[in-house]
């Protein structure tokens, strides 16, 4: 397994995407942003925010915390959650979506019930939900970070 810091090195080589204008949120914009989502934004997540905050590679879609004053993002984190929370309140209970992977469907934070981070999952839209219970995929943002990594070096 390798580490966040060479697998971010890897990285910001393939993001080539800029977001003018683009500057990162403070610590007091992601107490806000998590005490409006109903869930702490897990600081690997934050970290990984403050070093892409204004890049990232074509076709990576990730909900970022909406600084004061900074121009709007199409992908707020906190609008994006809350708005799909009202269509899916059941599904989205337990999860704080952060990426969208462009067929509406999203990678996921999963929480316990009592709020606590249990990994990273993955929530398709488009399931009953009765049939739908987020599950973990990954342990950890390493994980995580480092499958997906896996797939953009596969173009």
């Amino acid at each position: 397994m390798r580490t966040l810091k060479s697998l971010y090195a890897e990285f910001s080589v393939l993001a080539t995407v800029r977001n003018a204008g683009a500057k990162p949120p403070s610590e007091d914009e992601v107490a806000r942003a998590g005490s409006s989502l109903g869930f702490p934004i897990p600081k690997d997540f934050i970290d990984f925010q403050s070093l892409f905050y204004d890049r990232k590679p074509p076709f990576w879609d990730v909900l970022r915390v909406q600084p004061a004053g900074a121009p709007t993002v199409s992908y707020d984190i906190v609008d994006y959650n809350l708005d799909l929370r009202k269509l899916y309140p059941v599904e989205l209970d337990r999860c704080l979506l952060f990426r969208n992977i462009g067929t509406g469907d999203y990678d996921c934070f999963v929480f316990s019930t009592t709020g606590t981070l249990l990994g990273i999952g993955f929530w398709e839209h488009d399931l009953d939900e009765l049939e739908y219970s987020p599950s973990v995929l990954y342990p950890d943002w390493l994980e995580w970070f480092e499958s997906e990594m896996e797939l953009l070096r596969d173009g």
